[in-house]
């Protein structure tokens, strides 16, 4: 490993050394060195070292052993569209290309029979989002809020940026996670987006959308291009 220089020792170029490493382990020699071992090949503390290894840990690509030490999964890095590290599309969708979101407001609707059983309403204030890279949509979503939450109703799409903004601007609330349902699906117009035959079942995503209170303040589906794209996930066990 080559030491980080002194300009350079923040966490994230530790990171970053250490990701570039577990990439070009061989399956079987994954064991890390000891943190001290690392701090002093990299010329960093041991906090900067334990904060990148904490990252690294949370994106999957180390497990730690009670008495034997951190193993490397350089599997991990091979894994596209990790929708537990990137819940953001736009940041999911990053590594294709450029993402673009073209939102449409549709306004007050008969609501889904989901938002029915959440909210007991049946209109909603609905929008369909569609993420597309390079012009090419990759994923459609149609999201239902109550009507009577909104502070104020957005006049044009582009105030629309993102689900996070949204919350903050015309809900009043912070919106900070949303519970994901996989799915399976047929809809005619995410199969008009996508440009394909409304018969083909589409991977689905329900999404309950949470506030900082945890209280549920809207639901979302969103359907993915059949032969696009796909989501991953990687689960890891208690060792």
């Amino acid at each position: 490993m080559e030491a980080i220089i002194k300009e350079q020792t923040r966490a994230d170029q530790v990171y970053d050394c250490l990701r570039k490493n577990i990439q070009n382990m061989k399956t079987g020699e994954n064991r890390l060195p000891s943190e001290d071992q690392l701090a002093e090949r990299l010329g960093v503390s041991r906090a900067t070292i334990r904060e990148a290894l904490k990252r690294l840990t949370h994106e999957g690509a180390i497990s730690k052993i009670q008495g034997k030490g951190n193993f490397a999964h350089p599997s991990v890095f091979q894994f596209r569209n990790r929708i537990d590290l990137y819940p953001d599309f736009n940041q999911l969708l990053s590594h294709y290309g450029q993402v673009h979101l073209e939102v449409s407001l549709l306004g007050t609707q008969p609501s889904s029979k989901e938002f029915q059983q959440l909210f007991g309403e049946d209109v909603s204030y609905t929008m369909a989002w569609t993420y597309l890279v390079w012009e090419k949509p990759l994923i459609w979503g149609l999201f239902e809020f109550p009507e009577k939450s909104l502070i104020k109703t957005p006049t044009a799409p582009e105030q629309v940026t993102g689900l996070p903004e949204f919350g903050q601007t015309f809900l009043g609330k912070k919106i900070t996670y949303c519970a994901m349902e996989l799915n399976c699906g047929f809809n005619q117009q995410a199969a008009n987006c996508f440009g394909v035959f409304d018969d083909i079942p589409l991977q689905c995503w329900k999404e309950r959308i949470y506030d900082l209170s945890d209280q549920c303040v809207g639901f979302c589906r969103f359907y993915l291009h059949p032969t696009q794209l796909a989501m991953t996930i990687t689960a890891h066990f208690d060792l």
